[in-house]
């Protein structure tokens, strides 16, 4: 909804809550949202590896997003894409695709926290 000072507090209480209950799905969705997150805080880099950590998420634990969030994720992937450079791009994805989701969420929370 575009309040990002007020999704960034709630989304850094929400994933400790998922993941105490290991509800991987909702971890992936809540990486997501801090993604959006520091895109739009121009954070590119850091938005990348939380998508592609999410995503690699997902796969292990076979959680699909609804047509909606495919739809917002692809778009969010193909603009960092465009805004980066394939090479960087790439980089950044490759580096997070096989962190783990406990690495992924410290990553979330940690940046989360420089803001």
């Amino acid at each position: 909804m575009g309040s990002f000072a007020d999704a960034l507090p709630l989304n850094r209480e929400t994933i400790p809550v998922y993941q105490d209950f290991g509800h991987r799905g909702a971890i992936a969705h809540q990486l997501e949202c801090f993604a959006f997150i520091f895109t739009a805080q121009e954070q590119g880099e850091r938005a990348i590896k939380l998508l592609s950590a999410a995503n690699a998420l997902r796969e292990r634990v076979n959680s699909r997003r609804t047509p909606r969030e495919q739809k917002e994720y692809e778009k969010e992937v193909d603009d960092l894409r465009a805004g980066l450079g394939e090479e960087s791009f790439m980089r950044c994805w490759n580096e997070r695709q096989t962190m783990t989701m406990d690495q992924a969420i410290e990553l979330a929370l940690e940046a989360a926290g420089e803001l």
